[in-house]
């Protein structure tokens, strides 16, 4: 028997199937962001399959709203959320650090852009022509090719004076932690992984074993960094001798909190 409907009965509305793709949408990208980071996604990786689809719309209102910055155009485009993606005056800040660990040097734009995640790159060619343009920069032209290097290099040697040779110095607190930094992201950025190889880390940060240690015990003790035992038995030795060892243990990988 049909059930009459009471004079207080109401009906409910039915949600809108195409508002509820959209918000689906929009969670998705979201969530795909977030997994990203700062390395960003492109609009594929994101799943978009074609112009004007839910997800590409999603990515187009998103933008709109300064949630998220879109680098490039295309369906190659990259996607990073505002909030990790890169700016030019941080890359060129960077760069200009980078450039300055290695005064003397004639550096190619594809050297310069391997200290560049994959948004960075996008804004790489501004920041070359900003630091030239501010002097932090050199350019110098070898037929049709550029390359540059740090304003330092050609720092003046008075007349008369004689340039003091002397031991190299070792890095401050301050360098080490730079430096320890930048390689722990190009490792993550290249490989994918967040749990770094201790032996890895040290030889792209380029310090001795025991300034890695200590940075690394010393950031251990603030959350900064969390140690991992890793696979004793299947490491070589170089990675062996570059372990930390912490309660007797030795610990061959290390993800940071950066």
């Amino acid at each position: 028997m049909a059930r009459i409907r009471q004079a207080g009965d109401r009906k409910r509305p039915k949600a809108s199937t195409g508002a509820m793709a959209g918000e689906a949408a929009r969670v998705s990208v979201l969530v795909g962001l977030r997994r990203a980071g700062g390395r960003g996604a492109t609009l594929v990786q994101l799943g978009c399959r074609k112009v004007g689809d839910a997800k590409y719309r999603a990515i187009r209102a998103l933008v709109g709203e300064g949630a998220v910055v879109v680098f490039g155009d295309g369906r190659n485009a990259l996607a990073v959320l505002a909030d990790r993606a890169p700016t030019g005056e941080a890359l060129a800040r960077k760069i200009d650090a980078r450039a300055s660990m290695k005064r003397g040097c004639a550096l190619g734009r594809e050297d310069v852009a391997a200290w560049c995640s994959a948004a960075e790159e996008f804004l790489l060619d501004g920041t070359l022509r900003l630091l030239v343009k501010s002097g932090r920069l050199i350019a110098l032209r070898r037929g049709e090719a550029t390359f540059y290097t740090h304003a330092d290099s050609f720092v003046a040697v008075q007349p008369g004076s004689r340039p003091k040779v002397s031991e190299p110095e070792k890095p401050s607190g301050h360098d080490v932690r730079f430096r320890v930094v930048e390689a722990y992201r190009r490792l993550v950025e290249r490989d994918g992984f967040s749990n770094v190889i201790i032996a890895d880390l040290r030889r792209e940060a380029d310090i001795s074993q025991e300034q890695l240690v200590a940075h690394l015990l010393d950031q251990s003790r603030c959350g900064r960094a969390h140690l991992g035992r890793g696979d004793w038995s299947l490491a070589d030795e170089a990675t062996r001798q570059a372990a930390v060892i912490v309660g007797g243990e030795p610990h061959l990988r290390v993800r940071l909190v950066v």
